[in-house]
């Protein structure tokens, strides 16, 4: 069985793991988070990690501030020469947690061009 679940974030997963490798826990990034300007709780946190959750450009530039790296580690380098589900995949799913893509194609841009409704 197959199960999708749909992430609202691409930060969450490397916020996870840059505050593991930090060993801080949720409270303490929380804690770090609220000093920074961004009033947080470890619940709303633990959304963030978990992608149940929207993270918005302003709040990337505090998890950047914070863990003290460049704004672009939160951007995904994308291999544009596959299809956009197969790579957007590898940073949405966890097959660690039981989640995997969805075999169904999001978008099929030959079946889109040879249906004329691109003309």
């Amino acid at each position: 069985m197959v199960v999708c679940v749909k992430k609202l974030n691409l930060a969450g997963r490397l916020v996870n793991k840059l505050r593991n490798e930090r060993g801080w826990t949720q409270d303490e990034l929380a804690d770090r988070l609220q000093q920074a300007g961004w009033r947080v709780s470890r619940s709303g946190l633990s959304k963030i990690e978990g992608g149940l959750v929207y993270v918005h450009d302003y709040q990337v530039q505090i998890f950047a501030f914070v863990f003290r790296v460049p704004t672009v580690t939160f951007v995904p380098t994308l291999d544009l020469s596959k299809p956009i589900d197969e790579t957007l995949s590898r940073f949405i799913y966890n097959k660690k947690r039981g989640l995997a893509p969805n075999p169904r194609k999001l978008f099929d841009a030959a079946a889109f061009a040879a249906s004329g409704k691109a003309a």
